[in-house]
């Protein structure tokens, strides 16, 4: 129930605090007459003063929320370097709010390049508490990327697995994304498990991995023969 709870009380945070930009950014343009020709264009402007990218986003989200470019330009702002996280943030609040499924299926196939780590840990937070059991394969795969400033242990994505997967570690949801024969987990995935593997299990647990891989496995036939020939 506190899943539940916590996910719904996230959730109308991020649909009142969108919707409330939005309040302000009609009031803004209203009231001071500020209005840029491509606000788009301004909040993506690493080199504009926060203030202006700011209201120049509120401008955007206000008159443009369903255009293909300001849905691409949400995108980049999680993506490219260069950004604050409030920017980060309320990017992607915004792409929840305009289409949550559609971002989720972005992000299962895409999380690897989130690469800031307090935007990564903000969606994250969402991810677990939203109970996104599809983005499981695509977080195992971040958690593989190794991390020279966090150890193992302390990486939100392990946070996010147990998250995900109450009563099983990390380690063993990697196992699981390594064997699974859904068609929506895809080879570089069972890939990234395998390579986390690497980290988290000794090696006769990996013997044991692919010992119990389903026949006709490529993959774990391939990681055989190497081994093999190793």
């Amino acid at each position: 129930m506190m899943r539940i709870l916590g996910g719904w009380v996230l959730g109308t945070a991020c649909v009142s605090a969108v919707l409330w930009w939005g309040v302000v950014a009609c009031l803004m343009v209203s009231c001071s007459g500020v209005a840029y020709d491509d606000p788009i264009a301004v909040m993506l402007d690493r080199e504009v003063d926060p203030r202006f990218r700011r209201r120049a986003a509120q401008q955007a989200a206000h008159e443009l929320a369903e255009d293909p470019r300001h849905i691409a330009a949400l995108y980049r702002l999680i993506r490219e370097p260069g950004y604050s996280l409030w920017q980060r943030r309320d990017a992607i609040d915004s792409l929840l709010l305009h289409d949550e499924e559609d971002f989720r299926r972005t992000m299962s196939r895409g999380l690897d390049s989130v690469r800031d780590p307090e935007a990564l840990r903000y969606l994250l937070d969402l991810v677990a508490q939203r109970d996104w059991q599809e983005m499981t394969a695509a977080v195992v795969q971040r958690y593989a990327r190794y991390d020279t400033g966090v150890p193992d242990p302390d990486r939100p994505e392990r946070y996010a697995l147990e998250g995900l997967h109450p009563g099983k570690t990390a380690r063993q949801v990697a196992v699981d994304v390594f064997h699974s024969d859904d068609a929506e987990v895809a080879v570089t995935q069972r890939s990234a498990a395998w390579e986390l593997l690497s980290r988290l299990a000794p090696q006769d647990l990996r013997v044991r991995v692919i010992q119990d891989s389903r026949e006709g496995d490529t993959l774990a036939a391939a990681l055989r023969a190497s081994w093999a020939d190793g």
